[in-house]
């Protein structure tokens, strides 16, 4: 007779021969369709990388800007930083970065419209070359009128609100005619002596804007007409071309603050400092930041 086969019952462990027998299995179904997750989850990736790379490459060609300079080098930067994007798995810089390529290469389509110096169009200035007129005997006369007032802080009015307005380092938006209060005053005014001491960030100067101490022993503040209007800084060489308005020793800034001059500071801000020989064109910009630190530039 046939032997009589016993089927595992629900509930039941089996035994006998039939602990043997694997148990069905009903889940496989189920761990196949979540093994499957990953690769979905991948092909996914890779579509939405395809599409990016395809968008690129179709706004690789947009032909020469309008200095002239072809887009080769900033296509290559953007695919650059998309193939690390996509290494690090984040979509957001990579679109970013053909997005810019796409904006940078907008075409003036008004051709009286003004390039402004924030654009990447905007042409650089020219090197002003001046004569090296004002020399040791100049400069100390300069410095004894500096010091030839009664000092203090500054008096209310133009030079208290330019010193303000340039030294007070606190980020808060001012805008129209913002008045400063007594304690922003004083902020700003204790800001400006110690960077005149410290010399921290200076300004390039000398005959041609392009030394940044000439190790002659003074520190300088001047005012530079820009776009925005006057904006102090701080030099350590002759600021010519410049207005400058105060110079102390370099080692002893500090003395001048019991005898300086004001009303000498608000004259001098009309002043430019130098006699223009000639303007020469300014060699291109280096990659290399460090460059003009070492003399290479």
């Amino acid at each position: 007779s046939a032997a009589a086969v016993s089927l595992p019952t629900a509930g039941v462990p089996p035994s006998g021969n039939d602990a043997m027998a694997p148990l069905p299995r009903p889940a496989a179904a189920g761990r196949r369709a979540a093994g499957s997750r990953p690769r979905i989850a991948a092909v996914a990736v890779a579509a939405t990388a395809g599409i990016a790379l395809a968008l690129l490459a179709a706004s690789a060609w947009t032909g020469p800007s309008r200095s002239g300079v072809g887009s080769t080098e900033t296509v290559a930067r953007s695919q650059g930083r998309m193939e690390v994007s996509l290494r690090r798995g984040s979509l957001i810089p990579m679109l970013a970065a053909k997005e810019k390529v796409v904006t940078n290469k907008k075409e003036n389509k008004d051709p009286n419209r003004e390039i402004q110096p924030w654009e990447e169009d905007y042409p650089m200035p020219p090197i002003k070359v001046f004569a090296e007129d004002f020399g040791e005997d100049k400069i100390k006369a300069f410095y004894e009128e500096t010091i030839a007032g009664k000092g203090g802080p500054p008096p209310a009015g133009p030079v208290q609100d330019i010193i303000t307005k340039y030294f007070l380092w606190d980020g808060k938006p001012r805008r129209g005619d913002y008045k400063y209060n007594a304690q922003e005053h004083e902020t700003g005014f204790k800001t400006m002596k110690d960077m005149m001491q410290q010399q921290t960030w200076i300004t390039y100067g000398g005959h041609r804007q392009a030394t940044p101490d000439d190790k002659s022993g003074w520190v300088w503040l001047a005012a530079e007409e820009t776009v925005m209007g006057l904006c102090l800084q701080i030099y350590k060489s002759v600021p010519y071309g410049r207005r400058p308005l105060l110079i102390a020793r370099a080692d002893d800034s500090e003395s001048i603050w019991d005898k300086v001059n004001w009303s000498v500071f608000e004259k001098r801000l009309e002043t430019e400092l130098g006699t223009l020989l000639r303007e020469e064109p300014r060699p291109p910009e280096v990659d290399d930041w460090m460059a003009k630190f070492r003399g290479d530039y």
